[in-house]
């Protein structure tokens, strides 16, 4: 990203930290309460197999050095990246098919899958262990391992596909950049409210991706005509998947902050009505506005009047997850059902419907 858009960046970790959460942390309703579970998936090796995978394509050294001795067994001396060595199998057991990660993290599975390392030669985690049949060890495996992660990612494919994903993360982030300043303009305040909208644990398995776009585009026709949405300026949505949740949209609304109040009971009907009207109560909502003040340390929802710096960098950096996790994680490609949406783009005027300004504020 340029030097403009990395004053609200986000580290990778963190990037990590919060997918991972997002897709293997679901929650059920039993007994008329809602109950928050862990996924199989929770807390995943992706982040640890990205850094791997960078550190192999740093530097041309093998895991190890093993010297093959007639009839005898082999002298194999661990150098720097042999360390990782033991780590592979766990690694292994988190390479899921149904997940568009990383591109270092798919170059990582499809060199395991060619050495046949799921299944036909699963590791020991023994160096010296033997495979006689190819005459070699586990240390020699390894080292081919690191070989094939290093051709993938030097080549032409590989590195376009990872210009793509960071060049759609930038675009979609300065484009939603310019949206919201432009509502700004226009409006000295806005109350912003973050839902997750999603479905029951036990419709998850029976969705189509069909049936959630349905939905999505039954949900933002309607808002014309419900005084619900009266007060809406605009919104950003994201489509995810999880393998726990299953599809559901992350949704930002901008509500005109001098005719709307309450925003955590505002956002608890939005919710509400996406199950009972929209998905006939195969739906469910999560209200990120609920006790806000206690969630959240670096606030970017709520009232936000226009002069605010920092509420607005918190709403830039929420933004920019949104986005930016295009690099790590995405969904599967499902033919015309776009990931990532905003509504029209405002037009670029200073003045507007919202109330005059008395202080200014810098573009963030």
């Amino acid at each position: 990203m340029s030097k403009d858009d990395s004053s609200n960046d986000i580290s990778l970790r963190d990037m990590y930290e919060g997918i991972d959460v997002d897709a293997n942390i679901f929650q059920i309703e039993k007994g008329g309460e809602t109950i928050t579970c862990l996924g199989t998936n929770f807390q995943n090796l992706h982040f640890q197999i990205d850094k791997f995978v960078t550190e192999v394509v740093s530097t041309n050294e093998p895991g190890f050095n093993v010297i093959h001795n007639d009839g005898k067994t082999p002298t194999i001396e661990q150098l720097p990246l042999g360390k990782h060595f033991k780590r592979i199998r766990g690694f292994l057991r988190d390479c899921q098919p149904d997940y568009d990660c990383s591109e270092n993290v798919k170059a990582f599975c499809a060199a395991c899958k060619e050495l046949g390392l799921f299944e036909e030669y699963p590791l020991t985690g023994k160096p010296h262990f033997p495979y006689p049949h190819r005459n070699m060890v586990e240390a020699d495996i390894y080292n081919n391992l690191l070989t094939l992660i290093r051709t993938t990612c030097g080549s032409k494919e590989f590195k376009a596909k990872s210009h793509t994903r960071v060049y759609n993360a930038t675009r979609n982030f300065r484009s939603t950049k310019v949206y919201i300043d432009r509502l700004f303009k226009r409006y000295s305040r806005m109350m912003v409210m973050r839902l997750d909208l999603e479905y029951l644990k036990n419709h998850v398995s029976k969705l189509s991706v069909g049936d959630a776009q349905k939905d999505l585009k039954h949900f933002f026709n309607n808002m014309r005509s419900n005084k619900l949405f009266t007060p809406l300026l605009g919104y950003i949505w994201r489509r995810e998947w999880g393998l726990e949740r299953g599809i559901h949209f992350h949704v930002v609304f901008f509500y005109d902050g001098s005719l709307a109040h309450k925003d955590e009971y505002i956002a608890s009907k939005i919710g509400d009505y996406w199950k009972n009207r929209i998905t006939a109560g195969k739906g469910m909502h999560f209200n990120c506005n609920r006790n806000k003040l206690n969630r959240y340390k670096r606030l970017g929802i709520g009232m936000i009047h226009h002069a605010d710096v920092q509420k607005r960098e918190h709403l830039l950096e929420a933004v920019q997850y949104l986005t930016k996790k295009e690099i790590i994680f995405r969904p599967k490609d499902d033919g015309d059902f776009r990931a990532y949406g905003k509504g029209n783009m405002p037009s670029d005027k200073t003045d507007g419907p919202g109330r005059p300004r008395t202080i200014g504020v810098a573009e963030i």
